[in-house]
């Protein structure tokens, strides 16, 4: 599929960051002509607010990745990952769409990083190759269908001593997977990113 890039300029606190965004009307385009039915067009394609509030957390509590492994799945457009690449001592931004990769290895040439790496990761099936310290997931606990699947992913991630750091909207839908991890938390705050309410659970 062809990439067409555009670009959009964030700024968190003092930190400003580039991040390479799809040509929505060109990607429908090609979403529409593909195999792929339109009513699934790729979440990964859009900038979430969980994506800007994390990044506000990020920037205020630099603690949880400064000098650390990082490693954030489901990224999507990897806003997250840039943004925590200025603390980080590494960073692997990943997701299980393909189609999405070319737009993280794009920001990060636009910003200059030379300790990210863009890996096809599923969450269902972490590569034993990784040693990750912190783990970012934004927006992911949308869908109950899934939620099994999360809990086995967050409690081996525990099980390791790996740090979580999740945002998420406030849904009804997602509570009951939140409440489930309330015990392992150690650190929430409520962030404000378009206009929504965005919780950052921290998780160890």
């Amino acid at each position: 599929m062809q990439q067409a890039f555009l670009t959009r300029k964030f700024q968190f606190g003092e930190q400003s960051v580039v991040l390479a965004l799809p040509d929505m009307d060109m990607l429908k385009t090609q979403w529409q002509q593909g195999l792929q039915p339109a009513e699934d067009f790729p979440f990964w394609a859009k900038l979430w607010p969980a994506a800007l509030g994390v990044c506000t957390f990020l920037t205020r509590y630099p603690d949880y990745i400064k000098n650390k492994r990082v490693l954030e799945l489901a990224a999507g457009l990897g806003l997250p990952s840039l943004v925590a690449a200025r603390q980080a001592a590494t960073v692997v931004s990943s997701d299980y769409a393909m189609d999405c990769l070319p737009y993280l290895q794009q920001s990060v040439l636009l910003n200059g990083l030379d300790n990210v790496q863009v890996r096809l990761i599923d969450w269902n099936k972490l590569p034993a190759d990784l040693v990750v310290d912190t783990v970012i997931l934004s927006d992911i606990n949308y869908d109950p269908s899934v939620f099994p699947q999360l809990e086995l992913l967050f409690n081996q991630l525990l099980q390791q001593g790996i740090t979580i750091i999740l945002s998420t909207p406030q849904r009804l839908m997602g509570k009951p997977f939140l409440m489930s991890f309330m015990p392992f938390c150690v650190f929430m705050e409520t962030v404000t990113a378009d206009e929504q309410e965005i919780s950052v659970f921290v998780y160890q």
